[in-house]
């Protein structure tokens, strides 16, 4: 969706990349989880600054959530990466792709409250 933006956060990464499409599946993923760490770290700071209205108070917790959720799917999307070979491998990569969806779902829903 953001080609300018996936180019500058990965081209850094393309010497060791090549053309290994897992090495750039890792990359993205890792570059992914920094920046989602970096925002719930933000989020959660924002969370204690000053007194918010109880619906703005309510937004920023779900946010909060919603971000732990992220770091959590992202984190379980690097460590199955990394096993991604056998028999199994169309049912851990559905899992791989089910994690990362959900991810992007999270930063969806806490950008809508």
């Amino acid at each position: 969706m953001y080609p300018d933006i996936c180019y500058k956060a990965l081209s850094s990464y393309a010497g060791t990349i090549k053309t290994n499409p897992r090495d750039l599946a890792n990359a993205a993923l890792s570059v992914s989880l920094k920046e989602v760490q970096s925002t719930s770290a933000l989020v959660q700071k924002l969370s204690k600054g000053r007194d918010f209205r109880p619906r703005e108070a309510g937004a920023i917790r779900d946010c909060v959530e919603t971000i732990k959720d992220s770091v959590d799917d992202l984190q379980q999307s690097l460590a199955a990466i990394k096993d991604l070979k056998g028999p199994e491998f169309k049912w851990k990569m559905s899992d791989l792709l089910t994690w990362v969806s959900a991810a992007l779902t999270n930063e969806d829903t806490c950008m809508e409250n």
